[in-house]
């Protein structure tokens, strides 16, 4: 079963970053001005039920967008994936999923070592419970470990009744050498011991699935994953 971990925390959106103050420079620090193709590269692949299109990734007024549409019975989504991996550090992400239920929305890091293992850092905003917030890992995993917790995986489950994910919240994490810790709107909310040991890319997207039933898709009409900015540095 997974964890539920109640706190009280008192959501504050705020049109610039605020969860790190210490100077430190950052690899990354995209405010979606333009969508920089030397930064950033579009999945193109299937994941669950969406086909991931890069025009579905659309960058206005300083926020990008990741739109899921129905398009001839066929769903499509969007994923961006940095072009420069990390071997560990702190990742930010102030984002606004949509209030449609039926599909998920994530910020996370993703990569496989020479092996075929996953090493894997999520946040995932399902839209079907916009009370709840995902966090999780997978250190060297594969199909074989299963989705529970154990020394591969780690999770937990973030839940409050009067937060709501379609509202602008930030999130971020950082991964140290066996520890991955969580935050949202600055305050900690947990940390799991089951940290990747390989590279891997900061990645969000948008996407529905048929086969993961809390997600409830497909949803019953188009909708999207808001970004206001992403920001990621190794150490």
């Amino acid at each position: 079963m997974r964890p539920i971990l109640a706190l009280v925390l008192i959501a504050c959106p705020s049109p610039a970053p605020t969860g790190d103050d210490t100077g430190t420079a950052w690899d990354i620090d995209e405010r979606f001005d333009t969508l920089d193709a030397s930064v950033w590269t579009p999945g193109t692949w299937v994941l669950g039920a969406t086909q991931l299109d890069p025009a579905q990734a659309r960058v206005a007024e300083g926020l990008l967008s990741l739109s899921l549409d129905e398009v001839d019975g066929l769903w499509r989504g969007a994923e961006l994936g940095s072009l420069r991996s990390f071997t560990g550090g702190r990742f930010e992400a102030r984002i606004a999923a949509p209030s449609e239920p039926g599909s998920v929305c994530g910020f996370f890091l993703y990569g496989e070592d020479g092996e075929g293992r996953v090493h894997e850092v999520d946040v995932e905003l399902l839209s079907a419970e916009p009370d709840t917030v995902r966090l999780g890992t997978y250190a060297g995993w594969t199909k074989a470990d299963g989705y529970e917790e154990g020394p591969h995986r780690g999770v937990l489950t973030w839940q409050r009744a009067d937060f709501s994910t379609a509202d602008w919240h930030e999130y971020a994490f950082s991964w140290q050498e066996g520890r991955v810790a969580f935050e949202i709107d600055g305050a900690e909310v947990g940390e799991v011991q089951a940290a990747p040991s390989d590279a891997a890319t900061l990645r969000l997207n948008h996407w529905t699935t048929l086969t993961w039933p809390e997600v409830q898709g497909p949803p019953a009409a188009s909708s999207a994953c808001r970004v206001d900015w992403i920001r990621g540095r190794e150490g």
